[in-house]
């Protein structure tokens, strides 16, 4: 994912703009180490399952659906599911067993 896109998924997840900026201002060189910090940040500030439903919103939001489906499988896979309203995700339900 290029940067510009990140910085976008990043807003629409809820991360402010402060947040974002301190962290670009304490690793100006390591696009990788703010890619982790800004991830780190997100579960610090809604939770995990939070940040993983607001991570998910956002991807749909921005129509990175390869992104999305490989999160989604990778959840999936760890019997973690998503329950959506409207198209979106509101929580995650962990241990759910998958009906098929």
């Amino acid at each position: 994912m290029r940067v510009p896109d990140w910085m976008t998924l990043m807003r629409n997840t809820g991360l402010s703009d402060n947040d974002r900026d301190i962290i670009k201002y304490d690793y100006p060189f390591d696009t990788r180490e703010q890619m982790h910090r800004m991830l780190t940040k997100l579960c610090e500030r809604f939770g995990t399952e939070d940040a993983l439903c607001k991570l998910l919103n956002g991807l749909q939001q921005m129509n990175l659906t390869h992104i999305y489906e490989n999160l989604l499988n990778e959840l999936l896979s760890k019997n973690i599911r998503i329950v959506e309203d409207e198209g979106k995700c509101i929580y995650l339900v962990k241990n759910a067993e998958q009906n098929v």
